[in-house]
């Protein structure tokens, strides 16, 4: 068997939520994979679990990291991939069984496509809830770069998980998930993956599903880690206005990307004027400045 897609795990502390994660990747109808487990220096059971999957199943392999972050620790992982194919899992969430064999079967039968995504449901408290539909199918609606990349800007139906879509891996050479973020990595280079593909491919079926833990990053509410999620959210939100700036075929885009920015950052300086020991220096002079630059055209509330 010669695999043609890698799923890249990144795992750190989730020994509560792995196992079903794995058991999900193993059930895959779809067999012609192989699994890429990072250890991001995890000090529970992470890593005899990792060993133990390693150990049951010939395709998975897995390399142990000093913790580097979520960010990076995919970068490093994406230097290891020699498929055709890439994809993401995150190590608290899990797949339906027939998620990749539909989804790499869309892809075959495009040969101008780039990448496909899929829908996403969400398990709270034990239960799951569909975001759209409860269908499974094997349908697909055929997108164009400019239109896919608006789509993804617009983060509505579209979002910029990693997690619910395949790749043609060198779409990410020359594109590096930004180092030492925790929060939004993902929307600081969606658009820019995006951005190089010929066209995409969208299958609205939930295969994906996302779940809610309390111990999750972006559920943590002290101020050093508050901090934090402000300065993330914020860069991420100025670099997709930077994009959308010169990028004149997705100027459709480029009032709402000023009003999400000026929205993300109006809330991160109520944190920095707080909390101004946790920000760089001049960090709230910078975006009040950058805030004050916009002629914006607000957007309605609902």
């Amino acid at each position: 068997m010669n695999p043609n897609l890698t799923i890249i795990v990144p795992c750190y502390n989730v020994a509560e939520y792995l196992r079903e994660c794995l058991d999900s990747i193993r059930r895959q109808s779809y067999i012609n994979f192989y699994v890429l487990l990072m250890d991001d220096g995890s000090t529970d059971e992470t890593a005899a679990i990792c060993a133990d999957y390693v150990e049951m199943d010939d395709r998975f392999s897995v390399i142990h990291q000093q913790n580097n972050g979520s960010a990076e620790i995919r970068n490093i992982a994406l230097t290891k991939v020699t498929t055709e194919y890439v994809t993401f899992v995150d190590s608290d969430d899990y797949i339906h069984p027939d998620m990749y064999r539909v989804m790499m079967g869309n892809l075959s039968s495009r040969e101008n496509a780039d990448i496909i995504a899929c829908g996403v449901s969400d398990l709270i408290k034990g239960e799951i809830k569909h975001r759209k539909t409860s269908v499974f199918t094997t349908e697909y609606e055929i997108v164009s770069r400019k239109d896919s990349v608006i789509r993804i800007l617009d983060d509505e139906e579209w979002k910029s998980y990693t997690c619910n879509k395949i790749f043609r891996k060198n779409l990410f050479h020359e594109i590096k998930f930004p180092k030492g973020r925790s929060l939004e990595e993902d929307t600081s280079v969606m658009h820019l993956v995006y951005h190089k593909a010929n066209e995409t491919l969208y299958n609205p079926s939930e295969f994906y599903v996302y779940r809610h833990r309390l111990g999750s990053i972006c559920l943590k509410f002290d101020s050093k880690n508050m901090a934090k999620k402000a300065m993330d959210r914020m860069a991420a939100r100025w670099e997709r206005l930077q994009f959308t700036e010169v990028h004149p075929e997705y100027h459709a885009m480029l009032n709402k990307m000023r009003n999400v920015y000026v929205a993300t950052a109006l809330a991160g300086c109520r944190i920095a004027a707080k909390y101004p020991q946790l920000f760089p220096d001049h960090y709230l002079e910078q975006h009040r400045k950058n805030i004050l630059n916009f002629t914006l055209t607000y957007l309605p509330t609902y």
